[in-house]
């Protein structure tokens, strides 16, 4: 089940909470909600390997990988760039990424996911957030980050 990212949520995984850091710092006056254009993958480094940016279109409503890192896309196994997501075979760690997509506009918040067994079992585990980017009067894209 996705969640929204609060503060009094337990502590956020390394890459997730700088990346969320990082969306913190692009908001602008009172804005609750950053502008996609002042994204900048180069300006997130290493992390950038474990981010994906998300065009959202309306009218039917879809989201569309624009950027994945290559942790994502090894971890994955496929190449992402430019496929929508109801198009592809979404599993781990992209498994139920359309619903929280869905979730993040709806919310026009953060959402975090956390899925598989306690990192001390033998079972790959991941979390993903996906942060909301305002542009042109609406959310037109999300920033993810899966650890």
């Amino acid at each position: 089940m996705t969640a929204p990212m609060t503060r009094d949520r337990p502590k956020l995984k390394p890459v997730i909470a700088h990346v969320r850091g990082y969306w913190n710092r692009l908001k602008r006056g009172e804005n609750a909600i950053p502008f996609w254009d002042d994204a900048s993958i180069a300006a997130l480094g290493a992390f950038a390997d474990h981010v994906l940016l998300i065009d959202v279109f309306e009218n039917p409503l879809r989201f569309r990988i624009g950027y994945a890192g290559r942790v994502i896309v090894e971890r994955y196994g496929a190449p992402l760039a430019g496929k929508f997501l109801d198009e592809i075979g979404l599993h781990a760690p992209l498994d139920r990424l359309n619903a929280q997509c869905v979730d993040t506009l709806t919310r026009r918040a953060p959402t975090y996911e956390h899925e598989g067994l306690p990192e001390n079992e033998p079972v790959m585990t991941y979390a993903r957030a996906v942060l909301p980017l305002w542009g042109r009067g609406r959310i037109e894209m999300l920033l993810g980050a899966v650890e």
